[in-house]
């Protein structure tokens, strides 16, 4: 889940599925000679090209438990089958089938309503900032003081269903790539020289947070770049960047820097495959030698995919390890020195970077 304010206008988003080491999230590979992984992604099932009445029914039996659920307020069984029972079920039809007649009928229901009392999930669908996955939903799943107020005047119910939400692996995995990324900018800030950093469609710049009152982070010369101008706004007020640019990422074409880190933390889940593609041709010409450039994407096989896309309405490009590399194994340069890919420990995204030589 991701702080993808610049996505939209780059390209159109489908609902889907080094030299210097990295600290390993998890499992930590090099991308030559490596086999691919076997993911439980959709391609894996079997379907039948429409929906049938007994998957119907198999849908109506996991409706009926979650509005037991939440009846009775107990939010742990419900979160657990829409984590497990959704998904499992989702697994087994085509896409079409899950978001044109599933989607639509389960919210029909009695706990799709009760589900939006949620502070997370009203804001995720309601979409005040015109596109998913804005940074101040962003700041619900990193449990930033900025939201307190919000979940203050939610109901029992709300506060409830979001404390267990954030304790989810898809809440849990962006925490750990806002850490995954803060440790980045240490890596920088602690060479000799410092260096210079830019951070793509960067939300409100929250990996930055560690870092940003101690003697470290003045060695950083930090571009920030987002089409989002209240999230332009927060990151030149706190002084995080050296220079905060408002576009869009197509604004990007047109600039002749040279950086030591490029990184987009949450816009690839937003874009296809040759969209990313070209974006990271452009990116890596932008990397001063021994620069790095890290794609992250969450995972086909994220187990939080069915609850967001029914009740936080987020959609997002999901993938697979090979096609997480592919986004830069497509665009990587031969004079490239590296191409590694990590997972992290909850199954939900995995990063893929290339260092130059």
């Amino acid at each position: 889940m991701a702080e993808a304010t610049t996505a939209m206008k780059f390209g159109n988003p489908t609902r889907s599925s080094g030299s210097t080491s990295h600290p390993p999230l998890g499992r930590n590979d090099t991308i030559e000679g490596a086999k691919s992984d076997k993911l439980m992604d959709d391609a894996n099932f079997d379907r039948d090209p429409l929906l049938g009445a007994v998957q119907l029914q198999r849908f109506q039996d996991v409706a009926e438990q979650a509005d037991c659920a939440l009846k009775v307020g107990n939010v742990r069984v419900f979160g657990d089958i829409m984590l497990r029972s959704l998904d499992q079920e989702r697994r087994l039809i085509s896409p079409e089938s899950w978001t044109d007649e599933v989607i639509p009928f389960l919210r029909q229901h009695s706990f799709f309503s009760r589900s939006q009392e949620d502070p997370f999930s009203a804001r995720s669908a309601e979409k005040p900032r015109g596109y998913p996955g804005d940074a101040v939903l962003i700041d619900f799943l990193y449990r930033h003081h900025s939201i307190t107020e919000a979940v203050r005047c939610s109901s029992p119910l709300g506060q409830a269903i979001y404390n267990y939400w954030v304790t989810s692996p898809a809440a849990k995995a962006v925490r750990d790539r806002r850490s995954f990324f803060s440790k980045e900018l240490l890596r920088i800030a602690t060479r000799r020289n410092g260096g210079r950093v830019f951070v793509v469609a960067g939300g409100h710049f929250r990996e930055a947070d560690l870092l940003a009152d101690t003697e470290l982070f003045s060695r950083l010369e930090v571009t920030y770049l987002d089409q989002d101008p209240q999230s332009c706004s927060l990151v030149k007020n706190t002084k995080l960047a050296s220079e905060v640019i408002c576009k869009n990422v197509t604004s990007l074409l047109r600039m002749d820097c040279r950086f030591d880190l490029i990184y987009a933390a949450g816009l690839y889940d937003y874009l296809s495959h040759n969209v990313a593609v070209r974006l990271n041709r452009k990116l890596i010409s932008m990397l001063n030698p021994g620069g790095r450039i890290v794609v992250p994407n969450f995972l086909a096989r994220a187990p939080n995919r069915a609850s967001m896309e029914l009740l936080q309405d987020w959609f997002l490009v999901f993938r697979s390890r090979d096609e997480i590399v592919g986004l830069l194994k497509e665009a990587e340069p031969p004079f490239a020195h590296s191409l590694r890919y990590v997972e992290d420990e909850n199954a939900s995204v995995g990063y893929a970077w290339l260092d130059l030589a």
